[in-house]
């Protein structure tokens, strides 16, 4: 039982403080854009990737909000080997979450005849759009290409993916490093207290 109320309590915090307090002001523009179309589960979708695929040493918020609530997992998991399940289980819980956050996105697309894309804000620069977490890097390479859109050949698109991707990969370890490492602390303090209580 202690298990699952740690990746409850771990998984909620973590959604929770970054959807309220932490979300990001280019990903803000994007729901203030495409959110009346989309709807709600965007900002949820958003959220969760943000969560999942941001390097959390570009943010010392985020970084403490990842050790915070993994702390708090494996505390109430009372076992440090708990505590890294708990980050696993947490971590994936968040990447199921952004494909359920934009099921509802896709199912709105494949609805073209019902569907149309607002203007772009003014507010919206390309520069602002660039600054989009994770994502910001692959953007501004489709905006410095010489290919028009639709005229990519396949050694492009590995051009503009690669980069991308190796950034992703870092940041997942780093962020799954910290909260294994988190989750242990916590486990392991969880562990003598609750003996003593």
């Amino acid at each position: 039982m202690s298990k699952v109320l740690g990746w409850i309590v771990s998984t909620v915090i973590l959604v929770w403080v970054a959807y309220t307090y932490l979300f990001p002001s280019q990903l803000e523009m994007v729901v203030d854009w495409l959110g009346p179309v989309l709807g709600f589960n965007l900002r949820i979708g958003l959220t969760c990737f943000y969560l999942t695929f941001y390097d959390v040493f570009k943010d010392f918020r985020l970084l403490v909000l990842w050790f915070l609530s993994m702390f708090i997992g494996g505390f109430i998991g009372r076992s440090g080997k708990t505590g890294v399940g708990l980050a696993f289980s947490t971590y994936a819980t968040l990447t199921a979450a952004i494909g359920l956050g934009f099921l509802p996105v896709g199912m709105g697309l494949g609805e073209i005849s019902s569907f149309t894309i607002p203007p772009i804000p003014p507010t919206f620069s390309p520069n602002s759009l660039t600054q989009i977490p994770v994502v910001g890097k692959l953007l501004y390479s489709l905006t410095k290409t010489q290919n028009p859109i639709g005229q990519f050949n396949l050694q492009t698109i590995l051009s503009l993916i690669k980069p991308l991707t190796l950034d992703l990969v870092k940041s997942v370890a780093k962020t799954l490093v910290l909260a294994c490492v988190a989750g242990f602390i916590g486990g392991m303090v969880g562990g003598k207290i609750w003996r003593r209580v």
